[in-house]
């Protein structure tokens, strides 16, 4: 008997209501090109304000010049089911990589 999808129960004892569809994991970096940066995310989040606020999680990790909250808020990633992991003034992918992996192998 297979329960539906949007089933609360996850069968391992957890509720899936809580528990988001998708994570998502973004590593952004801003250089000297800011705009750049800026436009990137906020087309990419602006993708994400049809779905549920309850379908995703977006964890980001921000690399290079600081963000501040308020261009956090400006461009998306100020929801309610973001979250900053970290900044870091220099990084490769693996800042943002090893989170990853870590939330796959929980």
């Amino acid at each position: 008997d297979r329960q539906p999808a949007n089933s609360l129960n996850d069968g391992r004892g957890g509720n899936m209501a809580t528990e988001p569809n998708v994570r998502l994991f973004y590593h952004v970096f801003k250089g000297i090109d800011h705009i750049l940066a800026t436009s990137i995310v906020k087309e990419q989040m602006s993708n994400l304000q049809s779905a549920l606020p309850t379908s995703f999680a977006v964890d980001f990790t921000t690399v290079g010049q600081q963000w501040d909250k308020g261009l956090i808020d400006a461009n998306g990633l100020g929801c309610s089911n973001c979250y900053h992991r970290a900044h870091y003034y220099f990084g490769w992918e693996t800042v943002t990589l090893q989170p990853l992996y870590e939330y796959c192998t929980q």
